[in-house]
């Protein structure tokens, strides 16, 4: 049978056409392997679509979040990462708490509707854009710079923190589910909680107050409301107050009649005369109360109590001292007076001092703005009914004055001082005020670079600038933004800038980075590897493989892209297995022709046997001499003869020619070796005779 045309060979492609073709419907039903489906351009609806949903959104950009710190943290509420705030998106955000991110305005915030908590203390704001937070319940806006704030349409407020801002006025009186409030170190001096029936903890800390408005807070259970000026309090609008706090104030005179359930009361460092307890028995503190100032004229020597405007009850003062006391008239007066006296009722009890100086007064009280570090510093101003005021400066109430303007940011204190002059009494008064922090100036770095799989660490970003995450990665190739802040040289005059976004270019990884499995033969083509330290590379996402297979030698061409770049050369050698070929056919031998030669005389011949009746006797030829052959008959080099084997031999019509002539060749080169043999033979048994 001819080897190169069995049928098994005839039918082996389609076998394994066949044999694919089932893996391939395998694969597509475990859904290992996708079938490309030819590109569709998009009809003009979808288009309009994908448009209007972008449309619908909230671009995360500067015109809708113009606030830089604001819009690098509203960021985390893009749950797609489409850059776009869905109203999806903004209807599930309900609480945000962003505090200390040096935050300058919250423009943009009115998109998350559904806003019940809203934490922002610690940040630079003038003023809070709550028009369209109507649910919301929690406001803690501590330590900014609010100017205002409108409540006009936050109805639902619950707890409302503002303290250590600058607010020159503060309503309350439409929100009526209010319970918490915390205000003080603002720039008000009075305030009006008589509409917030539902209040229960009212804590005003230190401050210009100067007037507190109670009116029906039955809910009202602690009251603080102390380092202010207020000089009289209505206790009896709030009959279930629990705790007072009401130390380092104005107040002269402190009704507790009307509060049947006090527990605690803390009224120490006031300037009271006198107290009215009720029918609890609290836990008092009345101690170290400051002297009451009372101006008197120049000639004067005597003073009545009941000028105090207060009731009094001459019957509870005892143990008066520097004056005498006639019913309600004290005697024996004059300028710097000190009168002091014991006002004892029931178990409360008050140690009171007057003094008395020769009438002056502020016809102007002392004034002073807060400016920002490197602006030209405000003045005092303070004007005297008698007297001019001297300003002094120091870094406490308390402290020691100098007459040293002062220069760097922080709360500082003036001082005006009006000596006493003509008889007149002297004057002091002391007023906080501020040197704001200036921002700093500062340019975003650019042109930074770095390599894909590095640490953001591993970028500088330049002097001040501080990565925020420092230990992330910086993500694929191309331009990435990572936040930072930047810290300026002179902390203690400058603000540090949060919530900056610094770009970076991410470049591909070098292929010399990387290794590549080593190929010597077919099989590790097969399974070549590729790896980025322990993350094995996918081929066809960061690199493709070109084969090349020539002289034997096969030639992979890694060519990597994405994230990584370069090139990387991999080659083998092929060694071709034996292929069984056909036996060759014997090249064709030449006969040489015999040279004529004379016929031999012959001895007689030895009689043949009859070959039948009639039969004559031939005589044999005489033998001829041995002719020289004309030609050496050798085998052919390049066709060696050899014995064909069984599976060489043919067996049926579908032999080819070749075979068949190159048989007849050697039959008639033996046919010709067996002539020459007996044609030698015969010469040598001529010669023996």
């Amino acid at each position: 049978m001819n080897f190169f045309t069995t049928p098994a060979h005839r039918t082996a492609p389609h076998t394994a056409y066949r044999a694919a073709g089932l893996l391939a419907a395998g694969m597509l039903a475990l859904g290992l392997l996708t079938v490309p489906v030819r590109a569709e351009q998009p009809d003009s609806e979808s288009v309009s679509v994908s448009a209007a949903s972008e449309a619908d959104g909230i671009a995360l950009d500067a015109a809708a979040f113009p606030d830089p710190a604001f819009l690098a943290y509203v960021h985390i509420y893009d749950t797609d990462g489409n850059g776009f705030l869905s109203e999806a998106e903004c209807a599930a955000v309900t609480k945000m708490d962003i505090r200390n991110k040096d935050i300058h305005s919250l423009e943009g915030i009115g998109c998350f509707v559904n806003l019940t908590s809203l934490n922002c203390i610690g940040n630079a704001l003038t003023d809070l854009p709550l028009a369209h937070l109507s649910q919301l319940t929690n406001l803690l806006c501590n330590e900014n710079n609010l100017t205002v704030l409108d409540l006009s349409q936050t109805p639902a407020l619950e707890a409302l923190h503002c303290h250590d801002n600058r607010l020159a006025a503060l309503d309350v009186s439409m929100l009526p589910h209010l319970r918490e409030l915390a205000c003080g170190d603002n720039q008000f001096t009075s305030l009006d909680v008589s509409q917030n029936k539902e209040l229960a903890y009212l804590l005003y800390m230190g401050g210009p107050l100067q007037t507190l408005t109670l009116g029906g807070n039955d809910a009202l259970l602690d009251l603080w409301c102390s380092y202010s000026l207020v000089s009289e309090l209505d206790l009896a609008q709030a009959p279930n107050l629990q705790i007072l706090g009401i130390e380092r104030s104005d107040l002269t005179f402190l009704d507790l009649s009307g509060n049947p359930n006090l527990t605690d009361v803390m009224a120490a460092d006031n300037q009271l005369l006198a107290i009215k307890p009720g029918s609890a028995a609290p836990t008092l503190d009345l101690t170290a109360q400051r002297p009451v100032d009372i101006q008197i004229g120049a000639e004067e020597t005597s003073y009545d109590l009941t000028r105090l405007g207060l009731p009094l009850d001459i019957a509870h003062i005892s143990d008066v001292t520097g004056a005498e006391l006639s019913g309600t008239v004290l005697t024996g007066l004059s300028d710097g007076s000190v009168v002091t006296y014991r006002y004892t009722d029931g178990s409360a009890m008050v140690e009171a001092t007057l003094r008395f100086q020769v009438s002056n007064a502020w016809l102007e009280p002392l004034t002073m703005e807060d400016w920002t570090y490197g602006e030209a510093a405000h003045l005092p101003h303070a004007d005297a009914q008698y007297g001019q005021p001297v300003y002094t400066y120091s870094t406490s109430a308390d402290g020691e004055f100098t007459s040293q303007m002062p220069t760097e940011a922080g709360t500082w204190y003036v001082r005006a001082s009006v000596a006493p002059v003509d008889g007149h009494a002297g004057l002091v008064a002391v007023k906080e005020f501020h040197i704001l922090k200036a921002q700093p100036d500062y340019s975003l770095p650019t042109g930074l670079t770095t390599v894909y799989g590095s640490k953001l660490e591993s970028v500088t970003p330049g002097s001040g600038f501080v990565w925020t995450t420092p230990n992330q990665m910086v993500g694929n190739v191309g331009v990435n933004h990572f936040a930072a802040r930047f810290v300026p040289a002179d902390t203690d005059n400058y603000n540090t800038v949060e919530g900056l976004s610094i770009p970076v270019q991410v470049t591909p990884k070098p292929a010399s980075q990387l290794w590549v499995s080593p190929v010597s033969s077919a099989q590790e083509e097969a399974a070549l590897t590729v790896k980025d330290g322990e993350i094995i590379l996918q081929k066809g996402t960061d690199y493709t493989v070109n084969r090349r297979s020539e002289n034997g030698q096969v030639t992979l061409t890694l060519l990597f892209q994405g994230n990584y770049t370069g090139t990387v050369l991999r080659s083998y050698s092929v060694v071709a297995p034996p292929v069984p070929a056909p036996s060759p056919s014997p090249a064709p031998v030449p006969v040489p022709t015999p040279a004529p030669t004379p016929v031999p005389t012959v001895p007689p011949a030895t009689p043949v046997p009859s070959h039948g009746a009639g039969s004559t006797a031939t005589p044999a030829p005489s033998p001829s001499p041995t002719p020289e052959p004309s030609a050496t008959i050798q085998p052919s080099p390049t066709a060696p003869a050899s014995t064909p084997s069984p599976s060489d031999s043919p067996t049926d019509e579908g032999e080819s020619p070749s075979f068949r002539d190159g048989f007849r060749t050697l039959v008639l080169f033996l046919v010709v070796v067996l002539i020459l043999a007996t044609i030698l033979a015969s010469l040598r048994d001529s010669s023996k005779d």
